[in-house]
Protein backbone atom coordinates (compact mmCIF):
# COMPACT_ATOMS: atom_id res chain seq x y z
CA UNK A 1 0.00 0.00 0.00
CA UNK A 2 1.23 3.48 -0.75
CA UNK A 3 1.47 6.38 1.67
CA UNK A 4 1.77 9.94 0.86
CA UNK A 5 4.74 11.81 2.28
CA UNK A 6 4.55 14.12 5.17
CA UNK A 7 3.83 17.48 4.15
CA UNK A 8 6.82 19.86 5.29
CA UNK A 9 5.08 21.48 8.31
CA UNK A 10 4.57 17.80 10.05
CA UNK A 11 7.90 17.07 9.09
CA UNK A 12 9.30 20.22 10.82
CA UNK A 13 7.40 19.35 13.75
CA UNK A 14 8.83 16.02 14.16
CA UNK A 15 12.05 17.27 13.89
CA UNK A 16 12.01 19.71 16.23
CA UNK A 17 9.92 17.09 18.90
CA UNK A 18 13.10 14.77 18.08
CA UNK A 19 15.71 17.92 18.66
CA UNK A 20 14.42 18.27 22.30
CA UNK A 21 15.84 14.73 22.96
CA UNK A 22 19.07 16.21 22.75
CA UNK A 23 20.98 16.19 25.91
CA UNK A 24 18.80 13.61 27.67
CA UNK A 25 21.30 10.96 29.04
CA UNK A 26 21.15 7.54 31.34
CA UNK A 27 22.23 7.25 34.70
CA UNK A 28 26.34 6.19 34.81
CA UNK A 29 26.36 2.44 34.95
CA UNK A 30 29.31 0.49 36.08
CA UNK A 31 31.11 -2.16 35.39
CA UNK A 32 33.94 -4.55 36.15
CA UNK A 33 36.22 -5.27 33.12
CA UNK A 34 37.27 -9.17 33.84
CA UNK A 35 39.26 -11.59 32.17
CA UNK A 36 36.58 -14.07 31.15
CA UNK A 37 34.55 -11.10 29.63
CA UNK A 38 37.42 -9.78 27.02
CA UNK A 39 38.33 -13.32 26.30
CA UNK A 40 34.96 -14.22 25.33
CA UNK A 41 34.30 -10.86 23.71
CA UNK A 42 38.11 -11.58 22.12
CA UNK A 43 36.68 -15.11 20.51
CA UNK A 44 33.37 -13.74 20.15
CA UNK A 45 34.99 -10.91 17.04
CA UNK A 46 37.94 -13.14 16.11
CA UNK A 47 36.14 -16.39 15.21
CA UNK A 48 39.14 -18.21 14.47
CA UNK A 49 40.39 -17.69 17.90
CA UNK A 50 40.77 -20.68 19.88
CA UNK A 51 40.69 -20.29 23.27
CA UNK A 52 42.57 -22.37 26.26
CA UNK A 53 41.36 -22.85 29.50
CA UNK A 54 41.54 -20.85 31.41
CA UNK A 55 41.23 -17.77 29.28
CA UNK A 56 44.60 -16.24 28.75
CA UNK A 57 45.25 -13.10 31.23
CA UNK A 58 45.41 -9.83 28.64
CA UNK A 59 46.08 -6.59 30.13
CA UNK A 60 43.45 -4.53 28.05
CA UNK A 61 40.39 -5.26 26.65
CA UNK A 62 40.07 -4.81 22.35
CA UNK A 63 38.95 -1.31 20.90
CA UNK A 64 35.18 -1.86 20.92
CA UNK A 65 35.02 -4.12 24.15
CA UNK A 66 33.12 -1.23 26.38
CA UNK A 67 30.83 -0.54 23.13
CA UNK A 68 30.75 -3.00 20.10
CA UNK A 69 27.25 -0.93 18.89
CA UNK A 70 26.53 2.12 20.73
CA UNK A 71 23.59 1.87 19.46
CA UNK A 72 22.58 -1.23 21.03
CA UNK A 73 24.75 -0.37 24.31
CA UNK A 74 22.18 3.02 24.62
CA UNK A 75 19.17 0.59 24.64
CA UNK A 76 20.31 -1.42 26.95
CA UNK A 77 21.66 1.25 29.64
CA UNK A 78 18.61 2.77 28.83
CA UNK A 79 17.80 5.14 26.54
CA UNK A 80 14.61 5.88 25.03
CA UNK A 81 14.86 7.43 21.59
CA UNK A 82 11.78 7.99 18.87
CA UNK A 83 11.44 6.56 15.80
CA UNK A 84 9.22 8.68 13.42
CA UNK A 85 9.01 6.12 10.57
CA UNK A 86 9.19 2.32 11.41
CA UNK A 87 11.95 1.72 8.83
CA UNK A 88 15.88 2.10 10.55
CA UNK A 89 19.26 1.66 9.69
CA UNK A 90 22.92 1.78 11.12
CA UNK A 91 24.53 4.98 9.89
CA UNK A 92 28.09 4.00 11.14
CA UNK A 93 30.23 4.46 14.47
CA UNK A 94 33.12 6.49 15.70
CA UNK A 95 35.19 5.76 19.05
CA UNK A 96 38.08 7.68 20.54
CA UNK A 97 40.31 6.19 23.07
CA UNK A 98 41.72 8.78 25.29
CA UNK A 99 42.61 6.46 28.43
CA UNK A 100 43.63 2.67 29.12
CA UNK A 101 41.30 0.20 30.52
CA UNK A 102 42.72 -2.67 32.08
CA UNK A 103 41.59 -6.14 33.24
CA UNK A 104 40.23 -5.29 37.05
CA UNK A 105 39.14 -2.10 36.33
CA UNK A 106 36.01 -0.44 36.84
CA UNK A 107 34.15 1.79 34.66
CA UNK A 108 31.15 3.61 34.56
CA UNK A 109 29.10 4.09 31.05
CA UNK A 110 26.17 6.66 30.19
CA UNK A 111 24.27 7.46 26.44
CA UNK A 112 23.52 10.43 25.38
CA UNK A 113 21.17 11.70 22.47
CA UNK A 114 23.63 14.60 20.95
CA UNK A 115 22.49 15.33 17.47
CA UNK A 116 19.07 14.91 15.33
CA UNK A 117 19.00 16.08 11.88
CA UNK A 118 16.91 15.23 8.79
CA UNK A 119 17.83 15.07 5.32
CA UNK A 120 16.63 14.02 1.84
CA UNK A 121 17.13 10.23 1.32
CA UNK A 122 17.43 8.24 -2.01
CA UNK A 123 13.38 7.74 -3.41
CA UNK A 124 13.56 4.51 -1.71
CA UNK A 125 14.27 5.73 1.92
CA UNK A 126 12.76 9.18 1.68
CA UNK A 127 12.85 11.56 4.57
CA UNK A 128 15.48 10.71 6.74
CA UNK A 129 16.08 11.40 10.30
CA UNK A 130 19.54 11.00 12.19
CA UNK A 131 20.01 10.60 15.79
CA UNK A 132 22.91 10.33 16.67
CA UNK A 133 24.00 8.93 20.46
CA UNK A 134 27.32 9.39 22.51
CA UNK A 135 28.27 6.57 24.70
CA UNK A 136 30.87 7.88 27.57
CA UNK A 137 33.48 5.44 29.17
CA UNK A 138 34.45 7.06 32.42
CA UNK A 139 36.47 5.60 35.33
CA UNK A 140 35.25 5.96 38.96
CA UNK A 141 37.66 8.91 38.76
CA UNK A 142 35.15 10.76 35.87
CA UNK A 143 38.31 10.68 33.83
CA UNK A 144 36.94 9.33 30.05
CA UNK A 145 38.48 6.43 28.92
CA UNK A 146 36.23 6.56 25.96
CA UNK A 147 33.73 7.97 23.72
CA UNK A 148 31.71 5.86 20.87
CA UNK A 149 29.31 8.11 18.74
CA UNK A 150 26.32 5.97 16.64
CA UNK A 151 24.53 7.43 14.39
CA UNK A 152 20.47 5.38 13.94
CA UNK A 153 18.50 6.37 11.11
CA UNK A 154 14.81 6.60 10.70
CA UNK A 155 13.79 6.42 7.11
CA UNK A 156 10.18 6.65 5.58
CA UNK A 157 10.57 3.97 3.13
CA UNK A 158 8.82 4.50 -0.41
CA UNK A 159 5.66 2.30 0.42
CA UNK A 160 6.12 0.19 -2.14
Amino acid sequence: MDTDPLPQTDLDQVLAELRRDIGTATPWRSFRVTEADVARFSAAVDPGARLPFPPPVAQEPPPTFFCPDPIILSQRLGLERRRPFPNTLDGGSRWEWLAPLPVGATARLRAEVVDVERKAGSPATGVMFLTTILVTCAATTGETIARCWGTSISYEGSGS
